[in-house]
């Protein structure tokens, strides 16, 4: 009656939400919704360009295929995808009536099913009255992790202070690092260390930064920063070679007999000047006499003594002594070979590392006076 007052009685004036949900029952919208509805899902089929329906149009089934799909029955449809034959449905699968394959007491509906019951949760802690015991287990976590981060940051405190402690005491310095290396250094003409790239060096054949150290004694060292490269007896030596090429101003090799040679590369030609300058007064000072050969870069490369070449002699050496008959992997004759091991001469430290042994141990000491008969520093057939 109200809503009669409030639109004068006219229906044409009525709000169409408000009409429509007054006209709406339990079984369903009334009149003007079912229209709205029929009208749009009409409209939605006609304007699906892949309703079957829509065959002549959109040219996807023929006339024959359109009355196929037309015919087709639920009956029908359920027998072809699924493994139920037909005699074991009825025509109507979802229609209740007397006759059906498989009768039922009355047609299922959704007003006749149960209403749905909310899910239940169980909470075990709070079933047993102990819904305080997760928090406070949480609580026990974060303390202790507290506690873990907390001892952390203590010891690193710690660390840190002592470490100042032990600086400031003078007490940083390790006990075994090793001892100022001992000789003459070369330096260059501003006063600073002089420094030059030693080629082919070691067995890998790669260069390296190092310098030189003449002395203590008859010696020769090789270095960089304190660690030494290696060392050279030269006390039983009586003529050291140094080869210069002419067509380069940097390069310079050291010869000394029954090693293997110093191929040295310098950054300036100064600095090569500055080497035999200082080698020569050096081995002046040990009477030593030094020899300077003046000949082309390739040819003095050519001639190179490497490391690797002085170990397969050294090996072959050892072979020799065994098996009186050894061999290497240069392609020479046999009376090459024989020859070359034959004017072969140890030195202390060859000695030394074939029996895996120290230079300076008294046993190496003493074999190597007792095997070196003629007493020249070396030890050969």
């Amino acid at each position: 009656e109200r809503l009669r007052e409030v639109y004068n009685n006219d229906v044409n004036k009525c709000d169409i939400w408000t009409c429509g949900i007054l006209e709406t029952t339990d079984n369903g919208p009334g009149v003007l919704f079912s229209e709205i509805l029929y009208d749009q899902f009409m409209r939605i089929r006609h304007g699906d360009r892949f309703w079957y329906e829509n065959w002549e149009q959109n040219k996807l089934f023929t006339e024959n295929e359109f009355l196929a799909i037309k015919n087709l029955t639920m009956k029908k449809l359920i027998s072809l995808v699924t493994n139920v034959q037909e005699f074991d449905i009825s025509n109507a699968p979802f229609e209740f009536n007397k006759d059906t394959v498989c009768p039922q007491p009355f047609q299922l509906s959704e007003f006749l099913m149960d209403d749905c019951t909310p899910g239940k949760t169980r909470d075990y802690y709070v079933e047993n009255g102990s819904d305080w015991m997760v928090p406070f287990i949480w609580g026990l976590v974060l303390v202790y992790i507290a506690i873990v981060i907390l001892i952390m940051f203590t010891i690193a405190a710690y660390t840190k202070h002592r470490r100042a402690q032990i600086i400031s005491a003078g007490r940083a310095k390790n006990p075994k690092a090793p001892k100022k290396l001992q000789g003459t250094d070369i330096f260059t003409a501003d006063g600073s260390l002089l420094v030059f790239w030693e080629e082919m060096a070691g067995l890998k054949s790669v260069p390296r930064l190092a310098s030189l150290k003449l002395g203590p004694g008859k010696r020769i060292v090789l270095f960089t920063g304190e660690t030494v490269l290696r060392t050279i007896d030269i006390r039983s030596q009586t003529c050291i070679t140094i080869q210069q090429p002419v067509d380069n101003t940097v390069y310079l090799t050291v010869k000394i007999p029954n090693e293997y040679d110093i191929i040295i590369k310098t950054n300036v030609p100064i600095d090569r000047i500055a080497i035999m300058d200082r080698l020569q007064a050096f081995l002046s000072e040990c009477g030593i006499n030094l020899s300077i050969e003046e000949l082309r870069k390739s040819d003095m490369m050519a001639n190179v003594f490497t490391m690797k070449e002085r170990q397969r002699l050294v090996e072959n050496f050892f072979r020799s002594i065994f098996s009186q008959a050894g061999t290497d992997g240069f392609s020479r004759t046999a009376g090459d070979i024989r020859s070359e091991v034959l004017e072969c001469e140890l030195t202390r430290k060859e000695f030394a590392d074939a029996m895996s042994l120290k230079e300076d141990s008294i046993f190496v000491e003493q074999m190597f006076q007792l095997i070196d008969k003629d007493g020249n520093g070396f030890i050969s057939f």
